[in-house]
C-alpha cells in the first residue's frame, strides 16, 4: 500500500504515462511500470503484513488528509531525471545505459 499523487500531463505533447515516452520504450520494463500515469509517491508500506494490519479507516483518513492539503496547491518541481532504483529509499540518476 502507499498513498501517490497521480499527475497530469503537462501539455498534449506530454504521453499519458512515462511508458509512452521513446526512452521507456527501449527499456526492459515490467508490466507493473507501464501501466502506471505520471505520479509521485508520498508514502510507501514495505510490509503487505503490516499494511494489511492497520485499520481501514485510519489509512484513508491519511490519504484524505494528504489529499486535502495537496489539491489545489502549487508545488515546485525540478525537472524530471531518469532514475533506477532498487526500491523506494533512493534513486539514481540513470543515462538509460545498462550498468
Amino acid at each position: 500500500g502507499g498513498i501517490a499523487l497521480i499527475l497530469e500531463p503537462v501539455d498534449e505533447g506530454t504521453p499519458a504515462r512515462p511508458a509512452e515516452l521513446p526512452l521507456s520504450r527501449s527499456l526492459a520494463l515490467g508490466a507493473t511500470a507501464t501501466a502506471l500515469p505520471w505520479h509521485l509517491t508520498l508514502a510507501y508500506c514495505t510490509s503487505l503484513e503490516a499494511y494489511e494490519a492497520c485499520d481501514a479507516a485510519a489509512i484513508e483518513a491519511d490519504r484524505a488528509a494528504v489529499a486535502s492539503g495537496l489539491v489545489g496547491a502549487l508545488v515546485p518541481l525540478a525537472p524530471a531525471r531518469l532514475c533506477r532504483f532498487a526500491d523506494m529509499t533512493a534513486f539514481i540518476p540513470w543515462d538509460g545505459r545498462a550498468t
